[in-house]
């Protein structure tokens, strides 16, 4: 295809421009080098031009003439299709009786991008024939030249560039002359706000209450005034959408990042960033951005302690609270101290410790981790293991013969750390050694460590021990002990107690058997035999002497001499120990 859009516009009656749009890019079939413009008269040699522009000035050519005017394209390997059209030069105008330029041209600028124009109108002379107009012309250095017919001698000229400068001229001009342009005045436009937000914003974490953000600076032609800075607003993402007031912050022109800080960590925010002018804010852009995880600012909540048994605990606790974890919690750690530190990591909301004293206080405490680290630890709380019984018997048993049915048991405390719970009292544990029943008293009293046992049998040794208990049950039972009561005097008679045949008027032979051997309450030491008379020759005697002989524990008979005869005595019969007589037999006569 040709060149598009191929315009012209005659400046006099000599010259004239030429300006044309590219060649497709789907048409163009390569790199366009160039440009070439051919002019000619008709049935006259033409005149060709090479420009690598889209527009050209045409000078030297007859006044009121029509040219013919081609515009081509071309490559490497050639030159394609051309434009045609037809262009008239200008009647040639008497320089003497030239268009005067219109006068006191005055321009109002009455916003960044409009101006009023105002100008006095020219002198008639018989070149500028009537209807004529104005071309007002204005032309920044950036932006060109562009030029608008009037038909009046003011014009509001609109769609100016802020902070811009421009040079405003206006010229009469009729279907055939062009007058003479009038003194350039210059006005700059005043700033406005930027049309055009920062470019390429980003924001990359820099640590779990930071981020950095970047970006590009409004293009030129955007910022419609001098950058004087960026505003950045902060929201977490929830006060976004709850339209509640942003964090703001204000960073200069010379920079294109700031490090936003003092965030939480783990939230979503989102960030808006504009450029300003004198004139104010201009577009905004906003990006969303998440701050990294950070270590929870609080501990985990309702921490709570349960005995289990007397050696584990339930420990419970809910997690840390909502805004606070700054990440995903992804395990807890149980801290037990009991005089050394204990650490139970679990990703659950509880734990269970074994392994623990009985009855004993513990101080637990439970923090929380992301992926960063551990958070602050809970408030201690104290919780005892359950009682248990105690595992060693009270220590010290002793016992002491008081009396021969009386003994005195002492004992000290079970020792420290095995009570296993509070010791409510104590079991003591008596039988005799060589067997019988074995009888229980329990001491309600924790604090006793004295007690007498009474009703005991003499000279019997008994075995003794002793236990603690708690609420739990009996605990450890002593070893035991043993000790032996006193003598007493046998509490039964010596057994068959005889009288042998009568041999003598004056003499009687007495025989026995031995004090049963469970009811001599001591060592034999011998016998007593009592007699008195009761009756002589049938006639009761009251109130005899009774005698006394006593013989050595081996022998088991006596005679008795000196007696009266035809009287009947009464005879009985006992065991001796060191403690004295026992219990007599039953009389015999």
């Amino acid at each position: 295809l040709t060149p598009q859009n191929v315009t012209v516009q005659s400046l006099n009656s000599s010259s004239f421009v030429l300006t044309w749009g590219p060649v497709p890019l789907q048409y163009a079939n390569g790199r366009i080098q160039g440009y070439r413009v051919r002019v000619w008269e008709q049935n006259v040699t033409n005149v060709s031009y090479s420009v690598n522009k889209k527009m050209i000035l045409v000078e030297g050519l007859q006044p009121y003439t029509t040219y013919k005017v081609e515009v081509s394209a071309y490559t490497s390997v050639g030159e394609g299709n051309g434009s045609f059209l037809l262009v008239t030069t200008l009647k040639a105008v008497d320089t003497k009786q030239a268009i005067l330029a219109p006068e006191n041209v005055t321009v109002n600028v009455t916003s960044a991008t409009s101006c009023h124009v105002q100008w006095l109108s020219v002198s008639h002379n018989h070149t500028l024939q009537s209807p004529y107009n104005y071309t007002l012309e204005w032309e920044s250095t950036r932006y060109g030249k562009a030029n608008v017919t009037v038909g009046a001698t003011s014009y509001n000229l609109q769609g100016l560039v802020p902070f811009t400068t421009y040079g405003i001229r206006v010229a009469a001009v009729d279907g055939v002359h062009n007058g003479t342009f009038s003194n350039t005045v210059w006005v700059q436009t005043p700033e406005a706000v930027p049309s055009q937000s920062p470019q390429n914003v980003t924001a990359s974490s820099v640590s779990s209450n930071s981020f950095q953000l970047n970006w590009v600076p409004v293009p030129q032609e955007f910022a419609n005034g001098r950058i004087q800075g960026y505003r950045v607003s902060i929201w977490e993402l929830s006060r976004w959408i709850a339209a509640m007031r942003p964090n703001k912050t204000t960073v200069d022109n010379s920079t294109t990042s700031a490090l936003i800080g003092g965030l939480e960590a783990y939230t979503n925010y989102v960030v808006q960033i504009s450029a300003f002018t004198a004139a104010g804010e201009g577009n905004i852009t906003h990006i969303n951005v998440s701050t990294q995880e950070g270590v929870p600012t609080r501990p985990p909540q309702q921490v709570q302690g349960i005995k289990q048994s007397s050696t584990s605990l339930l420990i419970t606790w809910i997690t840390v609270p909502s805004g606070h974890a700054h990440g995903v919690i992804i395990g807890y750690n149980v801290y037990v101290n009991n005089g050394s530190v204990r650490v139970l990591s679990t990703s659950v909301n509880d734990a269970v410790l074994t392994g623990l004293k009985k009855y004993t206080q513990y101080t637990v405490q439970v923090s929380a981790n992301t992926s960063t680290g551990e958070g602050p630890r809970s408030s201690p709380i104290s919780v005892w293991t359950d009682e248990d019984v105690p595992s060693r018997a009270p220590s010290g048993l002793e016992a002491y013969m008081v009396w021969e049915t009386d003994i005195f048991l002492r004992w000290s405390s079970v020792p420290q750390g095995y009570e296993n719970g509070i010791i409510r009292g104590f079991k003591i544990f008596l039988n005799l050694k060589n067997g019988g029943k074995t009888h229980v008293f329990v001491i309600r009293e924790e604090g006793k460590r004295l007690e007498a046992l009474s009703n005991l049998k003499p000279f019997s040794e008994y075995e003794v021990s002793i236990l603690a208990y708690t609420l739990s049950g009996d605990g450890v039972t002593s070893s035991s002990i043993t000790v032996t009561t006193d003598e007493s005097v046998p509490s039964a008679p010596p057994s068959n107690v005889t009288v042998q045949e009568k041999t003598s008027t004056s003499s009687l032979s007495i025989q026995w058997m031995d004090v049963p051997g469970n009811e001599t309450n001591g060592d034999l030491i011998g016998y007593t035999v009592t007699y008195r008379a009761v009756k002589v020759g049938g006639k009761e005697v009251v109130d005899d002497v009774v005698k006394k002989k006593s013989v050595g524990t081996g022998t088991h008979w006596i005679t008795l001499n000196d007696l009266q005869s035809f009287t009947t005595y009464e005879i009985r019969v006992a065991g001796i120990t060191r403690r004295g007589e026992g219990v007599f037999s039953q009389p015999i006569e």
